[in-house]
């Protein structure tokens, strides 16, 4: 697991091959390159995984009381910004995702340091929810002064995604449409088992 700095991550899928390097593009929420005759797609769909929307961590020992919390983490969502790369009459090129993910933190009695890391990830599914890509990520929160909440954000992740125009001319073999991408914590069985027990009192 790494921890996730501002500099901006490009991760490059093809059916073969994940490719990683530095980049960064000027978008806003959905844009294209100034070209003759480009094409424009939406963003794909994103979610936050509602068991792995929150984290609580507890300071060393069994005491897992109100008093023994250290860090509460809240996964707010997720941000992005697609770029097309492909022309119009091609029949294959990629869509460029920023991905930013928002978070907030609240300090717990039992935290001394002022500090916590925050574990998540980021997944890219097909619409039949099989895997493409996956990575865990670490995000440091701080708590400067006198404060017990805080937000802010993860450095971009750039993913690019295969497109690809069907045979026939007219439609899409591989589009926007074809992908999700999903994030939450990177949670342990005991953290998602509170998370669970939580969310059931709650619904109760």
């Amino acid at each position: 697991m790494s921890t996730v700095s501002s500099t901006a991550r490009r991760i490059s899928l093809s059916t073969t091959l994940i490719v990683l390097a530095a980049a960064t593009i000027n978008a806003c929420d959905t844009a294209s390159l100034l070209w003759r005759n480009p094409v424009v797609l939406n963003c794909p769909e994103h979610r936050v995984l509602a068991d792995a929307a929150s984290l609580v961590t507890f300071r060393d020992g069994p005491g897992r009381d109100l008093v023994d919390v250290d860090v509460e983490g809240q996964l707010i969502g997720m941000r992005l910004a697609c770029q097309t790369d492909m022309e119009k009459g091609d029949k294959s090129g990629n869509l460029e995702i920023e991905a930013t993910v928002l978070f907030g933190a609240a300090r717990g009695p039992a935290n001394r340091s002022r500090k916590g890391i925050l574990p998540y990830f980021l997944r890219v599914t097909d619409i039949n929810d099989r895997i493409l890509y996956g990575e865990n990520f670490k995000i440091k929160a701080a708590f400067p002064g006198n404060q017990t909440r805080v937000r802010f954000h993860a450095g971009v992740i750039t993913l690019e995604l295969p497109i690809k125009v069907a045979d026939d001319g007219k439609s899409w073999e591989l589009s926007n449409r074809d992908y999700v991408i999903w994030t939450g914590f990177a949670l342990t069985r005991e953290q998602l088992k509170y998370n669970r027990t939580r969310r059931s009192s709650v619904r109760r």
